[in-house]
């Protein structure tokens, strides 16, 4: 028979499969991270961004194309957000809880706001994580997390805000 294998390729393989263990922040080291104020700017910047994508559930690559334009009224009345997510390319449509909110408006008159017209000053992916660590460190937070992180903090962390609310995929 051309073109017709005589026996499976694919017999005796096994798909090996490894659990890897996400970190999460609890809502104590949360807290922590959020109340500690950093007089250095990059330190302070980076914090903010990592504490909005906690309460957004957004990774990096989504927090950073974020423009004024995601933000609308939903048929609460409330401000949400709405994104396509850069990985799956699903529609997300995210309550803005107050302190994300707090945290747009901080740096609504930042200069890389203002030129990038982003919602927040972003940096690259690469420093970010570095600068995470270092924050970490000043914290007396023993977790190794990086900006990847943060949807399965907010998740973890943040559904008792969201009680109110709805949250869409």
């Amino acid at each position: 028979m051309k073109g017709w294998l005589d026996k499976d390729p694919f017999m005796g393989y096994k798909v090996k499969h490894k659990d890897v263990e996400i970190p999460h922040l609890s809502a104590y080291e949360l807290k922590v991270l959020g109340n500690k104020a950093f007089t250095i700017d990059r330190l302070a910047i980076v914090k903010d961004i990592f504490i909005f994508s906690c309460y957004t559930g957004m990774a990096y690559v989504d927090s950073s194309m974020l423009t004024p334009d995601n933000i609308i009224i939903g048929m609460d009345g409330k401000k949400w957000l709405v994104k396509n997510r850069q990985k799956t390319d699903i529609a997300s449509r995210i309550p803005l809880l107050p302190s994300a909110l707090a945290l747009i408006e901080k740096y609504r008159d930042h200069p890389k706001v203002c030129n990038s017209g982003k919602l927040l000053p972003m940096l690259s992916n690469q420093k970010v994580n570095a600068y995470l660590k270092e924050i970490a460190d000043v914290c007396g937070i023993k977790k190794n997390y990086f900006q990847c992180c943060p949807p399965h903090i907010c998740y973890y962390g943040n559904l008792k805000q969201w009680s109110s609310h709805r949250v869409s995929k």
